[in-house]
Parts: C-alpha cells; structure tokens; sequence
C-alpha cells in the first residue's frame, strides 16, 4: 500500500512542504501540487479537492495530519512516528467519512460514544479494563492544551466509530472455513520425533576439474549473471542548516512554548516523563532554531527549483551556472549507482537516491529533500548503460560459481541415489540411523517437539516438508543451500480436534478479521487513489 500511495502522489503532485502536525512530534513531508510547474511550495494557490478537502491549504492539511495522529494515540496509546503510515492514515479519514455519508451512516449518540471510549486502548488498565482514572487523566492533562481539547477528542472519537463502522462493512464477514482452523491448530499441537540425516558440500569431495572450454562455455550461458546493471550518475546542490541558522530570529517566549507544546517528545526523558519547559528552554530553543532553519533552507531550495522551472533552465548550460550563482550555491559530484546499490556515504537520504533514478536529460531535477543537515536537489547527470565485464575479469569468480554448479548437480545425483538405498534398507528392516551413516551423512534425533517450539538446532524450514509424513516413513531429498536432508519420523503424535475447540474458534475469529481487514483496506486504497485522481482534474 506505501509505494503504491506514493507513486499515485508522486504521479499528480511536484512540490514539497512540511506539515508539522499539532500533537506529533515528528515532521511529515508530504507531496502535493500539480503537474510540475504548477506547485512549488509556497508558489501555489490553485486548490486541490480532496473529498472536500483543500490539500492545497497548509492549515487544513495540517489539521488532517493532526486528527490522524490524534486517532492513531487513542488507538494504539502511540504518536505515528512512520511518514508513510502518516499519511495512509491521514488520507484515508476524509474518503471513509465522505463514504460514511454516502452510505448514510448515522453519527453515533451520547449513548454510543460514551461506551465507545470504554473501548480505546488508551484509556484501559493493566486488567484490559476501561480504567475511568486514566480517562480522567487524560483530560485533565489536554485541559491547558491550546492545540487540543476534549471537544476535539470527542469528534475524532466519533468520527473513528464512523470510520469503523464504514471498514465492517466494506470487509463484510471472514471467508475462514472451520476445517482449515482445525487443520493449523492441529499442525501446531503435533508432537514430532524425527532424526534428520544431512550431506554438504563439505562432506562431498568431488574433486572436479575446470577445463578451459568448459569454463568458457560457462561463461557464455552465465555472463548475464555478471552483467552491472545500468546505474546512474548524480550530482546535487546542498542548502546547509548552517548557512540559515543564523538568519532565523530570536523567537518570542511565547513562540517558545508553543513550539515546546507541540514537540514533547524532544523533551522527554528515557521514561516518557515530559521535562517541564523552563527545565529544557535552553534545548527548546536550540531545536527551535533548527527546525526555523531547515525550512528556510527548504524555501530557498524550492525557490532554486521553481526558477529553474520557470525559466526552462537546462542543466550545466549558463543560465545554470548563473543560476548556482544567484543563490550562492555549488554543484557537487554524486554518486553512481542503481536501484539495489543505494550508497550510504553520502549526505543525501534514501527518499531522494531512489527518486533520482527517475531523472532523465529532459526531468533532470528532484524534489526538494530535507534532513537535519539541511536541504538537498539531486541532478541527473549520466546514465550508464548495462555491461557486461570480460571473462579473464571475472575469471576466479567464474570458476567458483562453475564449481558450486557442478556440484550441486553431483549432490543432487549422489542424493537420489542415497534415498533409493534408504528406502530399499527401511523396508528390509534396517534402521535409519545405520544406513544413513553407512552413506557417511550425519544424523541428528530431535524428540517430542511441536512446531511452535521446535528445537533451535533444527532447520526450521524442514517442518513444511514433512507435515504429511506418517510414522516410520522417509522424506524425500530436501534441498536447502549447499546442504541435502533426510528426515526420518519416528515418532508422531496428532491431537484430536474439534470445530467447537476454543483454540479453534479463537483462530477462526482471528482469521475472519484478518481476511476482512484485506478487503477492506483494499477498498479503501482504491478510495484513496480516486481522490487523488479526482483532485487533479481541470
């Protein structure tokens, strides 16, 4: 659902800004606008309807992000410390309760909302009871909150039992059928005794010889497998934190607070216990100051971007470098590199590595990026095509590969003759242990285990081959690296269940919610995507 959302955004929208929610303690970036040229922070007016919400408006956006969190603190007792879940959550109120509406879903009574709130999680004791205390709490500490009151938490508390309301119907019942509980449970209460018997390559001398032509050969079948893929080279311009630190003002007490009141979190302590503003000031206003300079650098960064834009600037020309110039800016030289090798010894976050491997000669430029060190642009500079190195280049690695190949169809063939010898000795009478040991492998019993838990030396991955085995028979050969298994059961011990059995039921409620919560949430993407679809037509 997150890369989905954020291709369907990236798609329709160019321009960056913060939304620093109310009551969240982190900064969310949030991609909005048109196609590019359209928006550039705060260069756009046009507005942006989204199920009745103007995701053109600071203000209103802000409010959204900060409802969002709200719910997510009176479900999960949690800020939202995650962008992407931010704003799947933030853009997903306005669709159910447009939704909500359309349906005509009646907004719950005093009566409702009352025992509503006996159900948040926020508001239960150890017991897992709705602790009237901690309501009690709970709203004497938002009492004094100018950005939050119990007005507001009763709306978000309706609104949230309209939501719901709306998500049981759009996921309607489970589709679990009874037996296939049954058949898990079961799965998961089985007591297995099993000896494991193994050969790796280590075990394995095959002494195999590399000739030329063979390695050739090789070489020709498998040089895609050493192809470097097609990478592109960046460069970027950087607005450190450094250079606006100085033009952001002294901020007034006031301003102080407010920023204290809506950063908390930056001020606890390693026990979540909020430290008292005068206690922090002096923190407060470094973090003040840092925040004020690191949307300062993003403006001048946007402001970069929209001249480049508007002036229909091409990379590297002279109205670029002019351009550098003007805002006392210098490019510098990226890295080079592809979707699977995202550098880290650069300066420059993931979010914006991965965007600039959608730049080409013609879209040249990223979004804006900020991150504690400032403000950041990535350049599209060259794209190298995909190569593939000489043999004699690769030659060691080549072999070594040819090798690991060759042996593992030696393993394989040595395998499918072990287990015919295995099975004939089984059926003659003679035990597992001593005709896997006479093959050379090594055996291992392990007694009396489920699968919940099994013991930590065993191959876990070796349990979904063998559920069907009955007592006294042999797997077949099982393949897991450089290593081949047999497992032998000599002990198994099936429960007896059935459809009424509490762990049964337990497990069919689970499942129906989960399958229910899939179709809802899919439902709700494509929601989502029409919003943003509707919001961007003329």
């Amino acid at each position: 659902m997150i890369s989905w959302l954020q291709r369907v955004l990236q798609r329709h929208y160019k321009w960056l800004f913060s939304i620093m929610l109310g009551i969240i303690i982190i900064a969310f970036v949030f991609t909005i606008g048109g196609s590019p040229g359209i928006g550039r922070g705060r260069h756009s007016t046009e507005k942006q309807m989204y199920y009745g919400i103007n995701l053109n408006d600071p203000e209103i956006v802000q409010e959204l992000f900060r409802n969002a969190n709200l719910s997510n603190i009176l479900n999960t007792g949690k800020n939202i410390t995650n962008n992407q879940v931010a704003e799947n959550l933030a853009l997903s109120r306005p669709a159910l309760l447009e939704l909500a509406k359309d349906l005509d879903i009646p907004k719950p009574n005093e009566y409702e909302l009352a025992e509503y709130i006996k159900t948040r999680p926020v508001f239960k004791g150890a017991d897992g009871q709705f602790d009237v205390q901690k309501y009690q709490d709970f709203l004497k500490a938002i009492k004094h909150d100018a950005k939050m009151n119990e007005g507001l938490v009763r709306m978000i508390l309706s609104q949230d039992m309209e939501i719901d309301r709306v998500l049981k119907l759009l996921g309607g019942p489970g589709y679990i059928l009874p037996f296939e509980a049954e058949l898990s449970v079961e799965r998961q209460h089985t007591l297995w005794s099993i000896d494991v018997a193994s050969l790796d390559f280590q075990d394995f001398n095959s002494n195999i010889e590399v000739p030329e032509d063979k390695l050739e050969e090789f070489y020709s079948t498998n040089k895609f497998n050493f192809a470097i893929p097609a990478r592109t080279e960046i460069a970027y311009a950087s607005f450190p934190i450094e250079r606006f630190l100085t033009k952001v003002s002294t901020p007034s007490d006031e301003e102080l607070k407010n920023f204290y009141d809506t950063h908390l979190s930056l001020f606890s302590s390693e026990k979540d216990n909020i430290k008292p503003f005068e206690e922090v000031k002096n923190k407060v206003l470094e973090s003040y100051k840092q925040d004020r300079a690191i949307r300062l650098a993003s403006e001048a960064a946007n402001d970069f971007e929209y001249d480049l834009y508007q002036h229909r600037i091409t990379f590297d020309s002279k109205e670029f470098e002019t351009a550098l110039k003007k805002y006392n800016i210098s490019l510098q030289k990226g890295p080079t590199f592809d979707a699977q090798t995202l550098p880290t010894d650069t300066p420059l976050p993931p979010q914006l590595l991965k965007q600039a491997l959608t730049l080409n000669k013609t879209n040249y430029f990223s979004d804006v990026a900020t991150t504690e060190k400032g403000a950041f642009i990535a350049f599209f500079r060259k794209e190298h095509p995909l190569s593939i190195p000489p043999l004699e280049e690769i030659k060691n690695e080549l072999k070594k590969q040819y090798l690991a190949a060759e042996n593992v169809k030696l393993l394989d063939s040595k395998s499918k003759i072990i287990d015919k010898t295995m099975n004939a000795g089984i059926k003659s009478g003679k035990s597992f242990k001593e005709i896997a040991k006479n093959e050379g492998l090594k055996v291992t019993s392990f007694d009396k285990f489920n699968i919940l838990e099994a013991p930590k030396n065993l191959d876990k991955t070796l349990l979904q081959d063998i559920h069907a085995l009955s007592k006294g028979e042999i797997s077949s050969p099982i393949m897991r690296d450089d290593r081949v298994y047999f497992v032998y059961v000599t002990e198994k011990e099936v429960p007896v269940l059935s459809a009424d059995n509490p762990e049964v039921q337990a497990l069919i409620k689970q499942l129906d919610l989960f399958t229910s919560t899939i179709r809802s949430q899919s439902i709700v993407n494509e929601l989502i995507a029409q919003g943003i679809e509707a919001s961007t037509r003329k």
